[in-house]
C-alpha cells in the first residue's frame, strides 16, 4: 500500500499500536528523538554522540523532541506549507 507522507504522519500520530521503529546505525537501539531544526530522527545511543545537528548554530539540545513530538510537529509544518 503507497501512502502519502501526510497519510503516514497521521498514522503515526493518531495509531493506538505505535511501531518500534530502530536506528538505521544502532540497530538494536529505538528512534526516540526528533531534532525539529535539522530533521533528523536520533536514537538515545545517536543523541549523546553528537555535538551539533544540521542547525547552523550548533544548538541542538532546544531542537530534540520525543519521536511523537517531532512527528506532531512535522506534519504541523507540513500542514502549513501546503495550505
Amino acid at each position: 500500500m503507497t501512502r502519502t507522507i501526510m497519510e503516514y504522519l497521521v498514522s503515526e500520530i493518531t495509531s493506538d499500536e505505535q511501531k518500534q521503529k530502530f536506528c538505521d546505525t544502532h540497530e538494536d537501539q529505538p528512534v526516540s528523538f526528533g531534532c525539529s531544526k535539522c530533521w533528523m530522527v536520533y536514537c538515545l545511543d545517536c543523541l549523546s554522540s553528537i555535538g551539533t545537528c544540521g542547525d547552523p548554530s550548533g544548538m541542538y539540545n532546544s531542537n530534540v523532541l520525543s519521536y511523537l513530538s517531532f512527528i506532531s510537529t512535522l506534519y504541523m509544518h507540513i500542514s502549513e506549507a501546503c495550505a
